[in-house]
C-alpha cells in the first residue's frame, strides 16, 4: 500500500531538484531569513498541488491522479507469520486529488521538518502475481486486483546534515522516520485461471472479514519499504543541488 507516499515524494523531489529553473507560476524557495519559514513552505507545497497533480512532463512528473505506475516487485520476509513474493503491474490509483495536510513544521535551527497527509478515499487497481504467507492463510494468486481503501494517514519526519563535496556544499539526510495507516478498506481478487479463483476469493475474504487485522500484519513491510523508497528518492534530490541554492539566505 505504497501510493499514497508516492505524492510526498514527488513534491519533495521536485522542490529539491529544480529550484533554479521552477516556472514563474511556481513558488520560489523560501529563505533563511523568512520571518516564518513553516508558513512560507506550507503556502509553497500548497501552490504546488494542483499543478503536480496535472503532472509536469518538462520535470518528468507524471500525472498524480490517477497516478500510474508500471511495476512493482516485492520480496520479503518478516516472520514464520508474514511472506511475500509478488510481482505488480499497471499500477492504477485513484483520489490523491483529494489529499490533505493535517500538519508540517519546519525548523531550521535543527534542520528538520515534519509532514502528516491524509488521503480520505483511494480506488486501487492492480495485475499482480503473488507468493507467500500472511497470517494463517497461504498467498498463490495470479490475476487482477482491486480494492477500495479510507483515510491513508502518513506522517514523515526528518533532518538535514551538511557534508561537502569538490568543495560545495549539500544537504543529505541525517534522521528519517515514516509512519503510516490506512482506516478501512474493501478488496476483490480475480483470478486469471477461473480454476484458481477459490484461493483468490479465500484471500480476499480473509482481509475484508477484518480488514485492520491484516493491515496491522503488513504495515511493518509497508513501513519499511515506504522509508527505504522515500529515502532514496531524497537522497537523489539533495545531492543535486548546492544546499545555499536548497536554502537561499
Amino acid at each position: 500500500m505504497k501510493y499514497y507516499i508516492v505524492a510526498v515524494c514527488v513534491v519533495a523531489q521536485f522542490i529539491i531538484a529544480n529550484c533554479k529553473t521552477l516556472p514563474d507560476h511556481f513558488p520560489e524557495p523560501c529563505r533563511k531569513s523568512e520571518s516564518d519559514y513553516t508558513a512560507c513552505a506550507l503556502k509553497g507545497i500548497n501552490k504546488l498541488g494542483p499543478y503536480l497533480l496535472k503532472g509536469v512532463p518538462k520535470y518528468n512528473i507524471p500525472k498524480l491522479d490517477p497516478l500510474e505506475i508500471p511495476l512493482m516487485i516485492i520480496n520479503r520476509t518478516l516472520n514464520d507469520f508474514l511472506s511475500i513474493e509478488s510481482i505488480i503491474k499497471n499500477i492504477k490509483i485513484y483520489g490523491l486529488a483529494s489529499t490533505y495536510i493535517n500538519d508540517f513544521k519546519a525548523d531550521l535551527k535543527s534542520m528538520s521538518a515534519e509532514i502528516k497527509i491524509t488521503v480520505p478515499a483511494t480506488h486501487l487497481s492492480m495485475d499482480y502475481n503473488v507468493l507467500g504467507q500472511l497470517l494463517a492463510v497461504p498467498l498463490r494468486s495470479q490475476g487482477f486486483f482491486k480494492g477500495n481503501f479510507t483515510n491513508a494517514v502518513t506522517h514523515v519526519k526528518g533532518s538535514v546534515k551538511t557534508v561537502t563535496r569538490d568543495g560545495v556544499d549539500y544537504f543529505t539526510l541525517d534522521k528519517f522516520k515514516v509512519k503510516a495507516k490506512i482506516g478501512n478498506g474493501y478488496v476483490k481478487l480475480i483470478s486469471k485461471n477461473p480454476n484458481d479463483q477459490f484461493a483468490a476469493d479465500l484471500i480476499a475474504n480473509f482481509y475484508n472479514d477484518n480488514p485492520r487485522r491484516t493491515m496491522d500484519a503488513l504495515n511493518p513491510l509497508y513501513v519499511e519499504t515506504a522509508t527505504n523508497f522515500l529515502k532514496e528518492i531524497i537522497e537523489q534530490g539533495l545531492a543535486k543541488v548546492p544546499a545555499e541554492e536548497f536554502l537561499p539566505e
